[in-house]
């Protein structure tokens, strides 16, 4: 879910030992050549400028307020839609072995995850009202979470990991797609619009006919992977210029979507047209007015989209039973920033550093 790869294959895998990048998509040859926006080594700082922005969102909703939207919804959103498109990368125009990308999709979230658990898993002792035990551990740590909560095994110090459970599911669907139609486009593409439409229609089901709430519906893969997999169709079609969008449209398609986001809007319609508006926008970065990319590739963005899956793994025991007074929710906001930035610098980097410098055989990224 995070991070750019580079344009040629050994570079590619050079760039997953480097201590900036976080998880490795690139730039298909179809795409832009390397501007003002790209960093020395060929990824797409805007990218990581556009975690920024979805992070930030989901700490204005956990830590402040909104009338109007979801900010917190609204930003897994966009880091959905950008999963999407830096997986079909990977998958489809990198052709990357499948024993690699899953080994660095491991790599990626899991030490990060196992060292939260643990410690929420120890804080709870002592402060029971936390509500981690060995089967709340044991299920955020198999990414199932979002289906096991339904059993009552949900507490709120975990509850943002049913994203991470989307995620990892819509990777493993991405990825036995990319073993059985890597070289069938045709069949790619109806694979994946039927699989879009399924989901979209079971959340829809859920909601109208069976009166399900959000989370209810929406946390379970087998409807919010919609979100994933239309940005990676999204990609892949303005790749091969199916569906292109220049100037100022991709901006239309991302405001349009924003205010498909509002409360008022019902859910199956923001996890459709909503997403498809915000796919659009991230799969079209390239052809946006260059004032878009450059906002986006400021440095201190980029540093907070390095920094973002930390962040977000960190920052929900912290928003847990926050009171409304400024004092404390200002507090509680500064102390997930500085364990997001702690974990990133001490755990995340050094241990996905080491894992991708000693991957198992049957991970290991071909020679070149």
């Amino acid at each position: 879910m995070y991070a750019h790869r580079t344009r040629s294959r050994a570079a590619r895998f050079r760039a997953v030992n480097d201590a900036r990048s976080v998880l490795a998509t690139g730039v298909a040859s179809a795409l832009p050549a390397p501007d003002e926006n790209h960093a020395p080594e060929g990824r797409l700082t805007y990218l990581d400028g556009w975690r920024a922005v979805a992070i930030a969102f989901v700490l204005f909703d956990h830590f402040g307020s909104s009338r109007y939207f979801n900010t917190g919804i609204l930003g897994v959103e966009f880091f959905f839609a950008l999963s999407g498109r830096l997986m079909a990368q990977i998958l489809f125009v990198e052709r990357a072995p499948l024993g690699t990308f899953y080994y660095r999709r491991f790599t990626r979230v899991w030490p990060s995850l196992a060292v939260l658990v643990a410690a929420l898993l120890l804080w709870s002792r002592a402060h029971p009202a936390f509500g981690v035990g060995l089967p709340q551990a044991a299920v955020a740590l198999t990414y199932t979470y979002n289906y096991a909560a339904f059993f009552g095994l949900a507490t709120e110090p975990l509850d943002h990991l049913w994203s991470l459970c989307v995620e990892e599911h819509s990777y493993l669907f991405l990825g036995l797609l990319a073993a059985l139609a890597r070289d069938r486009p045709r069949a790619l593409r109806a694979v994946l619009f039927a699989a879009i439409v399924l989901c979209v229609a079971d959340g829809a089901l859920s909601t109208l006919v069976f009166h399900q709430t959000y989370v209810q519906a929406y946390w379970r893969s087998d409807v919010r992977a919609a979100s994933v997999l239309i940005g990676a169709a999204c990609f892949l079609a303005a790749r091969d210029g199916r569906v292109r969008l220049g100037g100022i449209w991709p901006l239309v398609a991302l405001v349009a979507a924003i205010l498909l986001n509002a409360k008022p809007v019902p859910d199956v319609v923001k996890y459709s047209a909503g997403t498809l508006g915000i796919a659009l926008f991230v799969a079209n970065l390239e052809r946006a007015p260059a004032w878009v990319r450059t906002f986006l590739a400021h440095p201190l963005l980029v540093w907070a989209g390095l920094i973002s899956f930390s962040l977000y793994v960190w920052q929900q025991p912290f928003s847990f039973e926050l009171t409304r007074a400024l004092v404390p929710r200002a507090a509680h906001a500064i102390g997930a920033v500085l364990a997001g930035v702690a974990a990133f610098y001490v755990v995340e980097r050094g241990t996905r550093r080491w894992l991708n410098a000693h991957p198992p055989r049957w991970a290991r990224a071909p020679e070149t």
